[in-house]
């Protein structure tokens, strides 16, 4: 995934494969981002009874911040890059997916601990390696099209 030479000009450009696979990758970025929304208002809004299987159900207020934060981490995962791109608004959210991140790594650590401590429940690893994958590809792609694109120091250009 390199820069190839785009067109008579000679300016830098992405090559072919380089741009599938950022694609991809945003694809992949998008439809968790999408997928997240869908399973929070699932289980905190629609049916939250069986979200908490194990005793009585918390409240609406008490629920309400774990919502909160995922459909904020959706959103920021759904919102487009060129909004963001340029100065502080790039700095501030590349920030806030690298904590989102470090947070979606110890989680999905933590899953395939318990799994391998003995946990029953096979479906638990599919799951984090899917959490690794978006807490890699959340940031990178953000980072791929400052770097590649050139939207936090030029002008708008699209990929």
């Amino acid at each position: 995934m390199g820069l190839a030479v785009n067109g008579a000009a000679g300016r830098p450009g992405l090559s072919p494969l380089a741009r599938r696979a950022y694609r991809l990758a945003r694809g992949y970025v998008l439809a968790c981002g999408l997928l997240l929304i869908l399973a929070t208002l699932a289980s905190q809004a629609v049916m939250p009874d069986l979200y908490y299987d194990a005793g009585t159900v918390p409240s609406w207020p008490e629920r309400a911040a774990g919502a909160g934060a995922a459909l904020a981490y959706a959103l920021l995962l759904l919102l487009p890059y060129r909004w963001s791109g340029r100065g502080w608004l790039y700095r501030a959210r590349l920030a806030v997916l690298l904590l989102f991140s470090a947070a979606l790594v110890a989680i999905a650590g933590s899953m395939l601990l318990t799994f391998a401590d003995g946990g029953r429940d096979w479906r638990m690893v599919p799951v984090a390696v899917a959490a690794f994958v978006l807490a890699v590809l959340a940031p990178g792609t953000l980072f791929a099209r400052v770097r590649w694109v050139g939207v936090a120091v030029g002008p708008r250009k699209r990929l």
